[in-house]
């Protein structure tokens, strides 16, 4: 028998998925992302992905595709989609905010290079945050 407390787990997560996507009518692949992106939290999920909704000149939308135009340097490794809020990690690597700050409250390595890190200090890529904002 599996363990109950880790399928309880799975049942809660997939039945958050499912509750996202009926509200926020999305596809279950961007309620996913979401809820991974946000640690778990539904409501910062569902906050992303009304975000993701919104016209395309007050932030980048989240849609898990890139626009055919952007370069791949504008696209988080982690959730694979454009950048919102950019940060440098200590591996030199840029990533979303949200997702890297995710990632270093699980693990204490480089998620493009799998290296152990320095430290877990974050710090914004403004000059990428202005490209990513005039290219979208």
């Amino acid at each position: 028998r599996g363990c109950t407390r880790h399928a309880t787990t799975q049942d809660k997560k997939t039945e958050l998925v499912a509750s996202l996507v009926e509200a926020m009518g999305c596809d279950s692949k961007d309620a996913r992302a979401a809820l991974l992106c946000s640690n778990g939290n539904s409501d910062k999920a569902a906050e992303m992905l009304l975000k993701a909704t919104k016209p395309k000149t007050q932030k980048p939308a989240r849609k898990g595709r890139k626009p055919p135009s952007l370069p791949d340097e504008l696209m988080c490794s982690i959730c694979l989609d454009v950048m919102i809020s950019p940060v440098v990690a200590a591996d030199g690597h840029t990533y979303c905010k949200e997702c890297i700050r995710a990632w270093l409250k699980k693990k204490n390595t480089s998620p493009k290079t799998n290296e152990r890190l320095r430290h877990k200090t974050l710090t914004p890529n403004y000059a990428l945050r202005s490209l990513i904002r005039s290219s979208v």
